[in-house]
């Protein structure tokens, strides 16, 4: 039995896997000229909190969650990413954002991205704590990551992915 369930967890893992390469892959799409209405909100309520590094006033347009978890997760990626690709320094690094925001966009989708992987990963725990059949699992594990509205979700950048994760 014991076998059983961890064929099923390798499984769902290497199709998880699969999942996040493909997405990841799909990620720049439209960018940096065609965004989603979503994203542009998003944009704007994360510029609030990078507004401390520019000085830029801003407004929140989103929930105070959203625009909070979206800044220290995108912060995280861009400091991983200038730590050992860029090497900026932190005037260059705000100067680089603004004149490449697009990156600033790709940044937000992949951290929707994270946390559209992060949500089918409890879905599955869940799932398996319910006791629920493993054939079902994996169908409906299957049937959510491939399904358009979990692609829109997924490479868009804004409060549905967080929706998404926590409710």
């Amino acid at each position: 039995m014991k076998t059983k369930s961890l064929k099923i967890k390798i499984i769902l893992t290497f199709f998880l896997f699969i999942f996040f390469k493909f997405y990841l892959d799909t990620l720049g799409f439209g960018l940096p000229y065609f965004i989603s209405a979503d994203e542009t909100a998003g944009i704007k309520s994360l510029l609030y909190f990078y507004g401390f590094f520019s000085y830029a006033n801003q407004n929140i347009v989103e929930p105070i969650y959203f625009p909070l978890i979206s800044f220290l997760s995108t912060g995280f990626l861009i400091l991983i990413k200038n730590i050992f690709i860029w090497k900026y320094t932190l005037p260059e690094l705000k100067d680089f954002f603004f004149l490449n925001p697009h990156l600033l966009y790709k940044f937000g989708r992949i951290s929707s991205l994270i946390f559209c992987t992060l949500s089918l990963i409890l879905y599955f725990l869940i799932s398996y704590k319910l006791k629920i059949s493993k054939i079902y699992i994996f169908i409906s594990f299957l049937a959510l990551s491939c399904s358009y509205l979990f692609f829109d979700i997924a490479n868009v950048y804004g409060k549905n992915a967080l929706l998404l994760f926590f409710f």
